[in-house]
């Protein structure tokens, strides 16, 4: 394993979650953190977090569904440390909707962060990679990349996209020392969830809550640390050049995926439909 210390990361979607934790994590280690993200207060919480503890942390605010907005923030970066040797492409939305709820505008607005906003930044770093002669790009997919989950059609769409470019670009650099890892991650405990929920489908949510919390299941659903996942992140950081993990898969325990989350809507339904006839029996 390498040591990291004096390198230089961009972090996307740092202002919480995975992204946050690894920021974290990679200060830690001595790595200049440049945090990119669309929402001032919680990269600058970030960067503040890292700063009060020793670290180098530059908040740089980007949307990454802006091409410009993207290169502007890694040249940022760049002209404060004169370069990247590290991309973690860990920005991510995810609305609950339904079919008959999801519009182009909503599907392409996941596409734009998720897949394309990934890509936009990868092409921003390469160069400075190419110029350092090293360089290690993480991709955090999802579950959802492996097996699409029901009313996730657009995050499910994004992280398969996601997986089949981080190894399409994998390939493309093998003769090159710079690496291009996935890591899919099952559920973390991260503000995703709560974003979910809050940025989609209302009815939707009701039914989820009410599978969830009025008609709990007696499997229970295990989640990731977001602070290990950023372990596992920044181990794949400090692997040896000449290793390739192109992909690299961590599941909590008690995850069942797809069909989880579809039980817990048609319990939510149960639930739902029993409230009402319960109504209207009053």
């Amino acid at each position: 394993m390498k040591q990291l210390s004096g390198r230089t990361a961009i972090v996307t979607g740092a202002g919480s979650g995975i992204g946050r934790a690894t920021a974290k994590v990679l200060a830690r280690e001595g790595v200049n953190v440049g945090l990119v993200g669309r929402t001032a207060e919680t990269i600058d919480a970030t960067a503040d977090a890292i700063t009060g503890a020793g670290g180098a942390a530059l908040a740089a605010i980007a949307d990454l569904r802006d091409v410009a907005s993207v290169e502007e923030a890694v040249a940022c970066v760049v002209e404060r440390w004169g370069g990247v040797d590290l991309l973690i492409n860990n920005a991510a939305v995810g609305p609950f909707r339904r079919l008959a709820s999801m519009d182009m505008a909503a599907f392409d607005d996941v596409i734009a962060t998720n897949l394309r906003g990934a890509f936009a930044t990868i092409l921003a770093v390469l160069p400075h990679m190419r110029s350092a002669g090293r360089g290690c790009i993480v991709n955090v997919a999802s579950r959802a990349a492996e097996g699409g989950y029901p009313y996730l059609s657009a995050y499910s769409a994004s992280k398969h996209g996601l997986l089949g470019l981080s190894e399409a670009i994998d390939y493309e650099l093998q003769d090159e020392p710079i690496r291009c890892h996935t890591l899919i991650v099952g559920s973390v405990d991260t503000p995703f969830h709560v974003r979910a929920f809050h940025d989609g489908e209302a009815e939707l949510g009701g039914l989820l809550l009410r599978g969830s919390v009025v008609a709990p299941s007696s499997h229970p659903t295990g989640m990731l640390d977001a602070d290990d996942v950023a372990e596992v992140i920044a181990m794949l950081c400090a692997l040896p050049d000449a290793v390739h993990v192109p992909r690299m898969v961590i599941h909590p325990s008690h995850d069942n995926g797809p069909a989880d989350l579809f039980r817990v809507v048609r319990r939510g339904q149960d639930v739902l439909d029993a409230e009402l006839a319960a109504g209207a029996d009053t």
